[in-house]
């Protein structure tokens, strides 16, 4: 990998792009249907159990809020409803595309519930650049594919200043500054991407 350029591009509800466990080949393949049916069950059923708490976080929200919240809940309840039942053979880029869009609105689901930020940042870090919510960062990598030919693949990457604002921020504010274009990457293994010496 020889290093490329990020740009953010605006405030997300994300809480996460995921991992799906299907390669994005030419010819994608699912691994375990029975498995993944399994999983979507125990998603499915942990959400049913967790339901009054989760409609609960909507006290309080202004009415087109609130409505908004019910509209994700009720298209997250329908998205898993549709994972739970799939096919035996299913399209792999569906069953991705219906994973990625119960991520999305679960994402939707927990910023919308969020009446301010969640606490005050200490006194002493004040003035460090601060991102108080969501971000999703566009990153573009230039590498080479199995024939050695040079090609770019663009990662998008959230980034959560609800949970780490400090961080969020300053990672923002390098990338709005150019500070990670053309920069090598060191390492790469599928959990961490590092830069730097």
């Amino acid at each position: 990998i020889f290093g490329g350029s990020s740009t953010v591009i605006g405030r997300d509800s994300n809480t996460m792009r995921g991992t799906t466990g299907i390669e994005t080949t030419t010819d994608p393949k699912i691994s375990d249907i029975g498995e993944l049916k399994t999983l979507a069950r125990a998603a499915k059923g942990s959400f049913e159990r967790n339901l009054p708490e989760i409609k609960a976080m909507a006290e309080g929200l202004d009415s087109g809020r609130k409505e908004k919240m019910a509209q994700s809940i009720n298209k997250l309840d329908q998205e898993l409803s549709n994972l739970v039942s799939l096919p035996d053979n299913p399209d792999p880029r569906s069953v991705f595309g219906m994973q990625q869009n119960a991520l999305d609105l679960v994402g939707d689901i927990k910023e919308g519930s969020i009446m301010s930020f969640p606490y005050s940042i200490p006194t002493e870090l004040s003035a460090n650049e601060k991102l108080k919510g969501r971000a999703t960062a566009e990153i573009k990598v230039r590498t080479k594919d199995e024939g050695g030919k040079p090609k770019t693949v663009t990662v998008q990457v959230v980034v959560d200043g609800y949970n780490a604002p400090i961080t969020a921020g300053r990672f923002v504010g390098l990338a709005k500054n150019k500070f990670y274009d053309n920069i090598e990457i060191q390492r790469s293994d599928g959990f961490i991407v590092q830069t730097g010496q």
